[in-house]
């Protein structure tokens, strides 16, 4: 189901302005964003989900051993959004988040933090007739106090958040010209005076860093404008930290003595040094899984109460890691640590500066404090983390399994699908899986039911586990209700597991055999066909072999291709002047239906008239007509039988003639690669009315049209031909452009990708 884009916007804009909602009320935003996302419960990116979750994870494993279970439920209670926010996200489509207007997103965030924030000010200076010299020495505490009890924030907490609202405010001047350029300056440095009013040493630090870290990526003007923003930024900073009064001493007093604030545990710095030795004896007694979730609070204040003489009391550890390490010892901190480091791949990878910036801020923040243990830090780093995360977690590559025959036998198919699985391993744009479904023996009734066929298909079955590997699973199925019926596994396995599948129909005789089915065989085939997420056809006109079963915008023309190698650099100079004489060539399979026989009677009928020509013969002969057409090759003096040719084989075969004759009228017909492999190589095309032929063949500029079932037709043709040379050779340049400048294997990959990534 097609996500409703403006209802994702909408909820994203609600968890972005999640801190206007009073806290019994913040559910609300995380409910909605959850019901929009369910829609595509069934699109769940599980291996994103488990590695997004990892920090609830192992707040749930703390609790195995817990004592205290009172403290390790309300632990998991506060942190339940660390799961809810990458299940929700697990489930977006890529391609619907990154159609979101991410800028609509970024601003509801900054000004929530702006309402937020000033709303303090507001109240006691315009109520309560507060002085501004009052707010300023005391807004800590009318932050973390005094107001609504459900709207209390721990002011370190604000400040993290305010250092999130700058940086997304420099990525949106830096990208904007319109009237949001003043809206984000204002906002920058709103919240630098804020910062410098909070004085929160760590925070004012992480700022700076990570606004020369984003100043290094600038370039050009953007440089130039960035540095100015930034050192205005910071001039107004430090000179407010300095000359702001203060009601208690200045944060950053404390590094002027250094040495005596260490000794000291009445200090910031002392307390926090406590706090350290105490993890390290916890640690000590218990390093491989800690003490628990539950636990964790009382054993480290017993510790530092011992540390520091009963003055250090009733402190959490103030650093995120040395939380782990208390809770879930060794094994939980190396399982967050691994997360961490995730993270940072993913960002620098993404190469998304304020995703790597907002990493820096957050893995900063937790080691001076337990940001993923409160409320507004859970939420904030869960929603922001998840977001950004998300948006490039698709950026690996994509697994795709390939269900289809390939070489040998070759066949337009099998061919087909020989250049993807290459190309796509050569440009290492996905990872690929591959089941082949090539029957060793050439018939030319290919979908017709045999014992032999069905035991070899069901052989192939057992190979289904390889669906469990990937993203998608691309088939080329055959056009009969047997060639569509053993892949029946595959395609429901596929549709169990949430995979996207992409059929490809390699020619016109689907919708054809859909119609006369009926009964059960017809509910059975459509049925199978209706699992299908994107249909792929060679042609416009072939659209209506898959338009019973999908939706038209769901069905794609990817037209057919030629192989580099048979490009050759002015073609008509080099080869084709010199052909005085008719070079006639059937490369194909030797089957009735695309016309063999009707071109070896035309051939036998220019020998009876003493006709001048040459004809090679090259592909597989059908079993079942073989005495017949080696008849043909026996009685016919001129006519050479090259047999199955590839490779350099094939470029000699098609440079060597000058006109190429394909009369087919076979059902299964889609779009004949080979009469783009002639027209690369400088022929002119005989051909018939038939299939999506038409749709890459001109009559009078790529050849001509010749009759079904008319051996007369075609040897009259090449008689015509004879008489003119020129109009020969200029119909083989002319192909020999158009098929270069239409039928690149490049254009074929660059459009197939386009496609599966859809």
């Amino acid at each position: 189901m097609k996500m409703n884009q403006k209802y994702l916007t909408t909820a994203l804009i609600l968890n972005a302005i999640i801190l206007l909602f009073p806290s019994n009320f913040k559910f609300i935003p995380i409910v909605i964003f959850g019901i929009i996302s369910l829609r595509n419960f069934k699109k769940m990116d599980f291996k994103y989900l488990v590695l997004m979750s990892v920090p609830y994870l192992i707040i749930l494993l703390g609790v195995i051993h817990s004592n205290n279970l009172d403290r390790a439920f309300s632990q998991i209670q506060t942190g339940l959004s660390l799961f809810f926010y990458p299940l929700f996200f697990s489930m977006l489509p890529e391609k619907s988040l990154n159609e979101i207007n991410k800028r609509k997103v970024d601003s509801a965030f900054i000004i929530s933090i702006v309402i937020f924030s000033s709303t303090v000010f507001l109240y006691f200076f315009l109520i309560k007739g507060e002085s501004l010299i009052f707010l300023i020495q005391h807004y800590i505490t009318l932050i973390d106090k005094i107001i609504w009890e459900k709207y209390q924030i721990h002011s370190l907490y604000l400040a993290l958040l305010l250092i999130i609202s700058i940086i997304l405010s420099f990525q949106g001047a830096l990208k904007t010209k319109s009237k949001y350029f003043i809206f984000y300056i204002i906002n920058i440095f709103y919240s630098l005076s804020l910062l410098a009013v909070m004085n929160k040493r760590a925070s004012i630090i992480l700022i700076i860093v990570t606004s020369l870290l984003f100043l290094v990526t600038l370039k050009g003007n953007l440089k130039k404008n960035g540095i100015i923003t930034m050192f205005g930024g910071i001039i107004l900073l430090f000179g407010l930290v300095i000359y702001l009064p203060r009601f208690d001493r200045n944060s950053f007093s404390e590094l002027k003595k250094i040495e005596q604030s260490i000794n000291d545990p009445k200090t910031s710095i002392g307390t926090r040094i406590v706090l350290i030795k105490a993890t390290f004896e916890i640690f000590k007694n218990n390093p491989l899984f800690g003490v628990g979730t539950g636990d964790d609070m009382q054993i480290l204040s017993e510790t530092t109460t011992k540390l520091s003489n009963g003055i250090v009391v009733n402190f959490n550890s103030h650093n995120q890691y040395n939380s782990y390490l208390i809770r879930t010892g060794l094994f939980g901190l190396s399982i967050f640590l691994f997360y961490c480091f995730f993270l940072l791949k993913l960002a620098f990878r993404s190469k998304d500066i304020v995703f790597i910036c907002l990493l820096i801020i957050f893995f900063g923040n937790m080691l001076i404090e337990n940001i993923l243990e409160r409320e507004a830090g859970v939420l904030v780093f869960s929603f922001f983390i998840s977001y950004y995360s998300r948006l490039y977690f698709k950026n690996k590559r994509n697994k795709l399994l390939l269900i289809g025959p390939l070489p040998e036998p070759t066949t337009g198919v099998s061919l087909a699908n020989k250049v993807v699985l290459e190309k796509l391993k050569e440009i290492n744009s996905h990872r690929i899986e591959t089941i082949n479904t090539s029957y060793n023996k050439f018939e030319e009734n290919l979908g017709a039911f045999s014992l032999k066929k069905a035991l070899f298909f069901f052989k192939l079955n057992f190979q289904a586990y390889k669906i469990l590997k990937v993203d998608m699973v691309y088939i080329t199925p055959g056009q009969t209700f047997f060639g569509v019926i053993k892949y029946a596994i595959f395609i429901l396995l596929s549709k169990l597991l949430g995979k996207e599948i992409i059929i490809h129909v390699h020619g016109n005789y689907l919708g054809k055999e859909f119609s006369q089915l009926k009964g059960i065989r017809k509910t059975i085939f459509k049925w199978l066909l209706d699992k299908t997420s994107k249909g792929i056809v060679l042609s416009e006109s072939l659209k209506g072999n898959m338009s019973p079963f999908i939706k038209d915008e769901k069905i794609f023309v990817l037209y057919n291709f030629v192989e580099d190698y048979l490009f050759v650099n002015n073609i008509l100079d080099k080869v084709k002047k010199a052909n005085k004489k008719i070079k006639i060539i059937f490369l194909s399979n030797l089957m009735e239906e695309k016309g063999i026989f009707d071109l070896l009677e035309a051939l036998k009928i220019l020998e009876q008239h003493k006709f001048n020509y040459e004809a090679k013969i090259a592909g597989n002969i059908d079993a079942k007509h073989k005495e017949l057409t080696e008849r043909y090759f026996r009685e016919l003096k001129n006519v050479t039988y090259c047999g199955v040719v590839s490779g350099n084989s094939k470029k000699e075969l098609l440079l060597w003639g000058n006109i190429f004759v394909l009369p087919t009228y076979y059902e299964m017909e889609g779009q004949p690669i080979s009469i783009l492999e002639a027209m690369a190589t400088g022929n002119l095309i005989l051909t018939t009315r038939h299939a999506g032929i038409p749709d890459i063949f001109s009559e009078g500029i790529n050849g001509f049209f010749v009759e079904k079932r008319n051996a007369s037709s075609i040897a009259s043709k090449i008689t015509q031909l004879n008489e003119d040379h020129k109009l020969i050779n200029s119909v083989g340049e002319h192909n020999y452009n158009f098929a270069k400048n239409n039928y690149r294997v490049k254009n074929f990959m660059n459009n197939f990708i386009k496609i599966i990534n859809e």
